[in-house]
């Protein structure tokens, strides 16, 4: 189905006829500063009724993560929701001039027009989804600033849900193995730390066995802090 006469790859500019840069002034207008004045932009939209079913406030953040908001984070927050508000009001004349359009267009233009109609409001609702999101990383860097959304257009290794399940796996043998240390801090430094893995045979293969038993000779409990999560692993799957 052909959606209009004008060319699209691969790139073909178009020139309004006069006719319609008259009947639609902003043309002439630059895309990203013309911004209204607030008595102006409310005239604009109060022009239009809104759909009852639509709701055009943007959601508040979540309290739990206000909390933990800087004066920073108040006002990228608050720039980002009225950012969302002014593109919810381009809904509102939108499906208006598509109400108005329903009972004038011949039948046989219904899938073209309105077809352009959704595609516009797919890419208002699109405007939105993205300040939406861009505040909910906001909610999180207040939180903690290394915590992220993933993107889930992009294909990772693992699945974020196996990734958190092995790192709090792995947390909890550390605890564990922790919690499990000698009391005694003179036994942990000059006992026989050896003993931690012994009646524990590693895996078939000199080369193998000869690093478990290197390990084994060289463990110390002291250094029991500073194990992280891919040495755990290591351990668990090499001596277990």
């Amino acid at each position: 189905m052909e959606l209009h006469d004008l060319l699209t790859r691969p790139r073909y500019d178009w020139q309004p006829n006069q006719l319609l840069f008259e009947l639609l002034p902003s043309l002439d207008q630059p895309v990203f500063r013309s911004p209204l004045s607030d008595d102006d932009w409310k005239a604009l939209v109060d022009r239009y009724p809104p759909v009852s079913s639509v709701v055009y406030q943007p959601s508040a953040a979540l309290p739990q993560a206000k909390s933990q908001f800087k004066p920073g984070h108040h006002r990228e927050d608050s720039s980002l929701k009225a950012l969302q508000y002014a593109t919810s009001a381009i809904l509102r004349p939108l499906d208006v001039l598509a109400h108005m359009l329903l009972p004038l267009l011949p039948q046989e233009h219904y899938a073209r027009i309105f077809t352009i109609i959704n595609d516009v409001r797919t890419l208002v609702l699109n405007a939105g989804g993205v300040a939406n999101q861009a505040r909910n990383q906001l909610a999180l860097r207040a939180v903690n600033p290394s915590f992220s959304i993933p993107n889930p257009d992009k294909s990772f290794t693992m699945s974020l849900d196996q990734f958190k399940d092995t790192v709090a796996s792995h947390t909890a043998m550390h605890k564990a193995m922790w919690e499990a240390r000698p009391s005694n801090s003179t036994t942990r430094r000059t006992g026989d730390s050896s003993s931690f893995f012994r009646g524990v045979p590693p895996p078939g293969g000199d080369q193998v066995n000869n690093l478990a038993s290197g390990l084994a000779d060289g463990f110390n409990y002291r250094w029991f802090p500073y194990i992280t999560v891919l040495e755990l692993y290591f351990l668990e799957v090499v001596l277990a």
